[in-house]
């Protein structure tokens, strides 16, 4: 493919070679310079299907046709410029996407969730009878998870979690707004998770009095406490209100979509 065997016109001159000496026994034999030269090509036979035979010897046709198109295609891209410039911008266009949308899908759908064994971990949703835009993803009511976690043959162990709190987080530090999850106790047990540093929350953290908890994330504690493991213990102030810091959560914990920035207890009360 990239050193041809011999160049065409050696081959072209080892042809008139063969030509010219059959000219010359036939004239030997008695015919005259024309004849003998046009029975000479007569006897040879179809010059071009030899030339062309010895062509598609000497290559790899797939690729030397290949490479006569990019040839023929960068011609033609040459000669529409406007055209082309709109060709490769809609197509890196389209590269950029679909390799974006792949990323996110990647990291957030095909990524193995955290715990010892998430195959048997499922989310329970409520459905909406009512015509309305994604039916089957309603919240859970307080009362019935109350009711499913007490009386229930299905599942081995039920947390709840309010996944998309807003809060803002103070301090000796600017005011931050933080996406905010409150869990049960029982949350991070469940997914079989433990703490970098510190604890999770213990049965009875979830009652008023005692719900002034709270957990890191890995990111946030990088982030706004320079990953300083004496955070443990220490006072934060989220809405307003006094928090005391119990554990801090490994880089790995990572859920489907966003992951909170610091987890608190939920507190399910009589009005809930």
């Amino acid at each position: 493919m990239f050193r041809r065997k011999r160049e065409p016109r050696d081959f072209n001159a080892e042809i008139e070679s063969h030509v010219q000496l059959e000219s010359e026994r036939l004239r030997d034999e008695g015919l005259n310079e024309e004849e003998a030269r046009a029975a000479a090509h007569r006897s040879f036979g179809n010059i071009t299907q030899a030339e062309e035979r010895y062509y598609e010897s000497s290559r790899w046709l797939f690729w030397d046709h290949l490479w006569q198109d990019l040839r023929f295609g960068v011609r033609m891209l040459a000669r529409n410029s406007g055209f082309a410039t709109v060709a490769i911008l809609t197509l890196a266009l389209g590269i950029a996407v679909n390799a974006t949308m792949f990323s996110l899908v990647s990291a957030f759908l095909l990524r193995r969730p955290p715990g010892r064994d998430p195959e048997n971990v499922v989310v329970v949703s409520s459905v909406n009878p009512s015509p309305v835009f994604l039916p089957e993803g309603s919240p859970v009511s307080p009362p019935n998870y109350l009711a499913w976690r007490e009386r229930h043959d299905v599942f081995t162990e039920m947390a709840a979690a309010d996944d998309g709190r807003s809060v803002t987080l103070t301090g000796q530090f600017q005011p931050e707004a933080l996406g905010a999850a409150a869990v049960t106790p029982s949350y991070f047990h469940l997914l079989a998770v433990e703490p970098q540093v510190g604890r999770t929350f213990v049965d009875g953290e979830d009652q008023p009095g005692r719900n002034q908890v709270v957990v890191l994330s890995n990111e946030l504690w990088q982030r706004r406490f320079a990953a300083d493991s004496a955070v443990i213990g220490s006072t934060v102030r989220i809405n307003r209100e006094n928090y005391t810091v119990i554990g801090v959560m490994p880089a790995s914990f990572r859920l489907l979509g966003f992951t909170p920035q610091l987890w608190t207890p939920l507190t399910l009360g009589a009005k809930d």
